[in-house]
């Protein structure tokens, strides 16, 4: 998906769940959504090789789940930006050092 999009839907998440706190204490939701966009990222970027594309998330699996974690606001819409770029055929393969 587009990065404008895929920031969007991020806004989106922030707001609903800061929505939710009226009811109660979110903590656990936040965690549930933090630790299983790691997770996901970190099997999808293995079955896509991410690491292999120019890109700010494009690192190995176990990187960008630690990042995730830590900086899940910006690294969401990230990969999906290079996810789609990669379905897509548009990403930028990273040039080999030798």
């Amino acid at each position: 998906m587009p990065l404008a999009i895929s920031i969007i839907i991020t806004i989106l998440i922030v707001v609903g769940v800061g929505s939710l706190s009226t009811l109660g204490d979110t903590r656990l939701l936040w965690l549930i959504i933090i630790f299983g966009s790691a997770s996901w990222f970190y099997i999808d970027s293995k079955k896509i090789e991410a690491e292999k594309y120019q890109s700010v998330v494009g690192v190995k699996p176990k990187t960008l789940m630690a990042f995730t974690i830590l900086f899940r606001p910006f690294s969401f819409p990230a990969y999906l930006s290079l996810r789609y770029k990669i379905r897509k055929g548009t990403a930028k393969k990273r040039q080999l050092m030798t």
